[in-house]
């Protein structure tokens, strides 16, 4: 029988800066479906520099990347 996992994200901060850094910061946890107890967990602090306030698809792009590393992340420490 397959295992089926629940995840859970809580984003703190998902934004552009005025200074042209973009930051995903937050947690994610992992449980198997039948349990409420996290298996696998982390606060992730994700930075990118260089985006230039008010060039949103350049924003978009960004905080795209950050999502895939954080996604990344989570599929690494699901067994």
């Amino acid at each position: 029988m397959e295992q089926k996992y629940d995840v859970w994200i809580r984003l703190e901060r998902f934004e552009g800066t005025d200074a042209g850094e973009v930051i995903l910061r937050g947690h994610w946890a992992v449980s198997t479906a039948d349990s409420s107890a996290p298996i696998a967990g982390r606060t992730v602090d994700i930075r990118r520099q260089g985006w230039q306030p008010g060039d949103y698809p350049g924003l978009v792009r960004l905080l795209s990347e950050e999502i895939a590393e954080m996604s990344r992340e989570i599929a690494h420490a699901i067994p």
